[in-house]
């Protein structure tokens, strides 16, 4: 490995992506960078973990989905003395990872815009330029070491949901889960209202629901779901139909299905 610091020395790149155009896209881009050098492509896991070991590169353009091994089981199967600086990409914003640390190492939401892929370079140089290597990798650890266990990172003890991770504009924005006041269905996605803010996540209320604790969210209606500790006020009209008031001033339909279990989950029915 060269020695980073970018006075007058070349980094090494290693571009991984079972896409020949995304490879081929990445490399054209780093052209316009004379201090960084490509010294492999690679089309699959296998071959990324066998080239990371024997071309030993400074940097790593990693795709998250490839055949054989995935992204994080390549880097998994690397002692921490092994892996290069990395920057994600992949093109399915499924593979949102919660406990992914944007500041540690990049993460590129394919298709990106030349502008978010110099400032993803622009992170590995400085890392490199000011010795900041071996502290990206030791921060990777805890990410690898989730991608090993299965996700036992990515959620609480208990087995459910900590944080959404949420990709905006090319980056990860990592919503904790309570923060999140309610949760609206959005056709294949869901909108979680964090505040004022509200982010767009793909996935749907039943998938959602099943990774949150049913002790601190609560299903009022087959299109929201509300955390427990938000809701401020029920109340019923003439006919029998119920709404909560949130936190923030929300006033939201208890549909009839849900509503027997809403008032005993609220304690107003026993």
């Amino acid at each position: 490995m060269s020695d980073g610091s970018l006075g007058g020395s070349t980094v090494t790149v290693l571009v991984a992506d079972d896409e020949a155009l995304a490879r081929r896209r990445v490399v054209e881009l780093l052209e316009a960078h004379p201090t960084l050098q490509v010294i492999g492509e690679c089309d699959t896991g296998t071959t990324t973990l066998e080239a990371v070991r024997r071309l030993d590169p400074d940097l790593l353009f990693l795709d998250v989905q490839m055949p054989g091994l995935d992204g994080f089981e390549v880097l998994a199967q690397l002692a921490p003395e092994e892996r290069p600086i990395v920057i994600f990409s992949t093109a399915y914003d499924e593979y949102a990872i919660e406990a992914f640390d944007v500041h540690a190492i990049d993460y590129l939401l394919k298709p990106y815009a030349d502008e978010r892929f110099e400032e993803s370079v622009r992170r590995a140089e400085d890392a490199l330029r000011n010795e900041h290597a071996d502290r990206a990798r030791d921060r990777l650890t805890p990410l690898l070491e989730d991608a090993s266990s299965g996700g036992a990172n990515r959620t609480g003890a208990d087995g459910y949901l900590e944080r959404f991770a949420v990709p905006v504009r090319g980056r990860w924005v990592l919503a904790p889960v309570e923060s999140v006041t309610w949760i609206e269905a959005a056709g294949d996605y869901v909108n979680l209202h964090v505040g004022d803010t509200t982010y767009l996540l793909r996935g749907t209320m039943i998938a959602v629901e099943a990774r949150l604790d049913p002790r601190r969210f609560l299903r009022i209606h087959r299109s929201s779901i509300v955390r427990v500790d938000s809701v401020r006020s029920v109340e019923a009209d003439e006919h029998g139909d119920y709404a909560v008031t949130l936190e923030g001033g929300e006033r939201l339909r208890v549909s009839r299905s849900c509503r027997d279990d809403v008032l005993e989950r609220l304690g107003l029915r026993w």
